[in-house]
């Protein structure tokens, strides 16, 4: 009777960890594909990824010498590649895009979009973006928030020649 019992709670539990297991295996294989996309991207600018973070569906990187930023997303099974060459960059800064839904205790800002803008010195040039967060992708924000704020403190003090 024992032995049964044993042999039903191991089957049980291996029931519930192997979606978690198989989950992160998922998510390491993405993260992997990304972080992969931002290497062959310094390859073809001649430089190598010193810096990186993932999120969800993206990954962001610096080049070893601080003068490139790289960006890949995944999106609707393809892989979006950008550049940024920072000699070309003014300044960078958070865009979001929110709008306010009605609760039952009032109004909530919901985060529609999170772009990392850059701004060229060359007005004449069209401001390029990296989408961190769009609500047409994910439900909510999953660390989003904080990546981009990182990356734009560590790219406003290369930009304005501090070392960061």
């Amino acid at each position: 009777m024992e032995l049964g019992t044993t042999i039903i709670g191991l089957g049980a539990t291996a029931l519930c960890i192997v979606p978690f297991v198989l989950m992160r295996r998922s998510t390491k294989k993405k993260e992997h594909e990304l972080i992969n996309g931002l290497k062959v991207i310094a390859a073809s600018y001649n430089r190598e990824v010193s810096i990186y973070d993932c999120g969800i569906d993206f990954a962001v990187g610096m080049s070893a010498a601080r003068d490139f930023v790289f960006f890949v997303k995944i999106r609707n099974e393809e892989m979006l590649e950008q550049c940024i060459p920072l000699n070309a960059i003014q300044k960078c800064r958070i865009d979001s895009t929110k709008r306010s839904i009605k609760t039952k205790d009032g109004h909530e800002s919901v985060t529609d979009k999170l772009e990392l803008t850059f701004l060229p010195i060359v007005k004449s040039i069209a401001a390029s973006q990296f989408e961190f967060f769009n609500s047409e992708d994910h439900f909510q924000l999953n660390g989003e928030l904080q990546l981009i704020k990182k990356w734009e403190a560590l790219i406003n003090e290369i930009l304005s020649g501090k070392k960061p």
